[in-house]
């Protein structure tokens, strides 16, 4: 199975506006944000998904951190990968090298993490 390679961008939030009709019959404007997630071979790129919610609402209040999370996901999978790869081969590095092999995928999985918006140290959202 492939998937779409990074490295991903979120471009956003876009504003648009709409109508709706409320409950009691009345009309109101609703301005939408919408995050984009782009491919970013260096510069804004294809736009490969979308995010919605509404402005200044706690209707769809994650459609940010989603967005996040989806563009950081090549480089979450990709440090996985090199966490696995280490701790399947740790038995052939001698101990300096296993020491900055686990420092590197240590950086890699926060930097993965950064990007998605969350903080290691506790585990919560970042705001950004």
């Amino acid at each position: 199975m492939s998937h779409t390679p990074g490295p991903l961008i979120v471009v956003g939030p876009k504003e648009f506006g709409e109508t709706e009709t409320t409950p009691d019959g009345k009309i109101r404007g609703v301005v939408y944000c919408d995050y984009a997630i782009a491919m970013h071979p260096g510069g804004p790129g294809t736009i490969i998904a979308e995010f919605f919610g509404r402005c200044g609402e706690n209707t769809f209040p994650d459609s940010k951190a989603n967005a996040m999370l989806f563009a950081a996901a090549p480089d979450l999978l990709n440090a996985c990968k090199d966490a696995l790869a280490l701790v399947e081969n740790d038995k052939q590095y001698t101990v300096a090298e296993a020491i900055k092999l686990r420092a590197d995928v240590f950086n890699t999985l926060i930097a993965a993490m950064r990007k998605a918006g969350v903080n290691y140290r506790d585990m919560t959202r970042l705001e950004s």
